[in-house]
Order: structure tokens, then sequence, then C-alpha cells
């Protein structure tokens, strides 16, 4: 049967984080800012993705944050880039990752 326009499913395509996590493979390494420029994603939901997503590993810290001085942001890099499906951010900061299939619990990952 056909999905009729409208009918409640989101299209993966236009999502805010979707655009995010495209940005992120493309850039390689950027600050939040420059997700919320690139991405047309709001300063705080780019926030907890880009957190979300440090926690399972597929981001990492490039640069912390550099307190007191202009510019100060963090620097992020994209330590797993698993395929252009943006990875889903769930409840308790668990993250399935549709491109390899995984789930990502930050309890698992930190204990590695």
């Amino acid at each position: 049967m056909a999905r009729l326009i409208g009918c409640g499913t989101k299209n993966p395509h236009r999502t805010s984080r979707y655009r995010a996590w495209q940005s992120m493979r493309m850039l390689r390494r950027f600050t939040i800012p420059e997700i919320v420029a690139t991405a047309e994603i709001s300063d705080s939901n780019a926030t907890k993705y880009i957190r979300a997503l440090v926690a399972s590993g597929h981001l990492r810290i490039a640069r912390a944050k550099r307190h007191g001085s202009a510019g100060g942001h963090a620097i992020y890099a994209v330590a797993n880039n698993s395929g252009p499906i943006q990875p889903v951010a769930g409840k308790g900061g668990v993250v399935f990752d549709p491109n390899s299939g995984k789930t990502f619990d930050p309890a698992e990952v930190s204990d590695e």
C-alpha cells in the first residue's frame, strides 16, 4: 500500500538531526555554532545531540572549550562515520545507529 503524504511519518532527510549529521560528516571538525548555522537546528537540540554522540563514541572532543576567550567553543571531530543515516539518540543516552544496526549504551562505552 502506498504511503499518503501527511500521514504522520517524517521524511528522515528533512529532520534537523539528519541535517546536523550530514554537516558533521562533511565538516569532520566543527563547533556547535557551525552545526547550528549549516543544519538549521536549534542550539539546544544540537548541543543535546552532540553530547549523545560523544557519549556513544560517534564523536570525540578534538579541543576542549577555552574559557574566558573569544571563540571559546569546543571543537568536535567525527570518530565513527558509520554512514549517511543519522544515529538516533534515545532516552537514557542510548544511541541506535541504523547504518550498522548497533545500539550504543553510554554506560558500556565508558567502561571500555
